[in-house]
């Protein structure tokens, strides 16, 4: 499917344009430029301002760079992380949620390594050495600092994902880039142990 699009009412040339699929450079560029002409120099273009400089086409973001869900900042020892979600819990840190007005702030050891973990505590309901069902509310999820890894407990639903990697006092790794989700189920094998799988929701798990 495409359609045809004239660039203005005495174009002798039409531009046609698929309605599905990627439309390259060329096709795009003289539909701009009209845009450009008649609403002036700048306009938004999903979360970009375009500026036509020297017969060309600018185009920069107007977003904040690096600003994600659960992204890691420091400001000498102290450690923030956005506000984000997983699955639809916001997490907290010593009891305090990530969107707070006054967002919590954790504490760098320095010269240390570093990681900061996302703590997944589920609730299990163990029937006949199997798990039946799980369960998670606000609260269950936490984030913290950590100078060694922490360790999973399969057994009582405990998990934890790495959110960021901390060397010689700067965020070297970011590992969770938004928000995430996960599916805990049983392992299957009569242990009553449990297991995790997270998935991306719109982010980026590396």
């Amino acid at each position: 499917m495409s359609e045809t699009i004239k660039v203005n009412k005495n174009a002798d040339k039409a531009v046609k344009i698929p309605t599905r699929g990627i439309v390259g450079w060329k096709k795009l560029y003289p539909i701009l430029k009209v845009i450009l002409t008649k609403l002036g120099i700048q306009f938004a273009l999903e979360g970009f301002e375009a500026k036509e400089i020297n017969g060309g086409l600018h185009l920069k973001s107007t977003d904040a760079i690096g600003n994600f869900p659960f992204r890691v900042s420091l400001s000498g020892t102290d450690v923030t992380v956005a506000p984000g979600v997983y699955g639809s819990i916001m997490p907290t840190v010593s009891g305090v949620r990530l969107d707070n007005a006054s967002p919590p702030v954790m504490t760098l050891s320095e010269g240390v390594e570093t990681w900061v973990y996302m703590q997944i505590q589920y609730t299990l309901d163990v029937v006949d050495s199997f798990i039946q069902s799980v369960g998670i509310s606000q609260g269950d999820v936490t984030i913290s600092v950590e100078t060694t890894e922490p360790i999973e407990d399969p057994s009582s639903g405990k998990f934890y994902r790495m959110i960021a990697v901390i060397t010689q006092d700067r965020v070297v790794s970011q590992t969770i880039k938004g928000c995430i989700d996960g599916v805990c189920g049983d392992t299957g094998d009569g242990s009553a142990n449990s297991d995790l799988v997270t998935f991306a929701l719109g982010g980026l798990i590396v």
